[in-house]
């Protein structure tokens, strides 16, 4: 059965995820996941995407692009093939890194935007515990609120702080479309990027 054709529209937005094979690691060491961010640096240039937010998991990715060219599978090929054979010859290893694929779900800018950059931001926190809590309903929740924001900023693979004011944007990512979507705001605050009750 063949496998149904990308949809691949100039102007669009997507949400693009991979992940290893197997669910094995992707990033071994500090040093792949800065390898990867230096490939990843490359592509505005190289293929005129826009990347509106990315975070690095140890056997997966996430990222938010936006393709004025309609080239979103020329570009993600183009990044998963240098990773691949960087990261085989690093760790002396043969065969497919990726476990297929890469999905690429398109989406709104104006109605999901915020949404899937949140999710992909989220992603360091969904998967770590971050311990027991006491106190009120409202105590525990702002507690958890300051611990998530705490990991969030904390977390070094992930484009977070660039919103966030905790360091200062690369060129070659595009924070101020979404910053544009908090309520004319310069710059949305650490908090704006959890959900309502996390």
């Amino acid at each position: 059965m063949a496998r149904p054709t990308r949809i691949d529209l100039p102007g669009g937005w997507y949400h693009v995820v991979n992940r290893g094979i197997e669910r094995r690691e992707i990033f071994r060491e500090e040093r792949s996941f800065e390898h990867f961010l230096e490939l990843l640096s490359k592509m505005p240039e190289r293929f005129a995407i826009k990347i509106h937010g990315y975070v690095l998991m140890g056997n997966h990715y996430h990222l938010q692009v936006e393709t004025p060219e309609a080239n979103l599978s020329k570009a993600i090929q183009w990044l998963n093939v240098s990773y691949s054979v960087w990261y085989n010859r690093r760790y002396r290893r043969v065969g497919p890194l990726f476990q297929g694929r890469f999905k690429a779900i398109l989406h709104e800018k104006e109605t999901q935007g915020v949404t899937i950059n949140r999710y992909i931001h989220l992603n360091p926190v969904r998967v770590k515990a971050l311990g027991g809590h006491e106190g009120s309903a409202e105590e525990i929740r702002q507690e958890m609120i300051e611990q998530r924001v705490k990991a969030l900023k904390e977390y070094r693979w992930s484009s977070y702080r660039y919103y966030v004011g905790g360091m200062k944007s690369p060129e070659w990512i595009t924070t101020q479309d979404i910053v544009g979507f908090f309520d004319g705001e310069k710059r949305a605050s650490a908090a704006s990027f959890l959900p309502a009750g996390a």
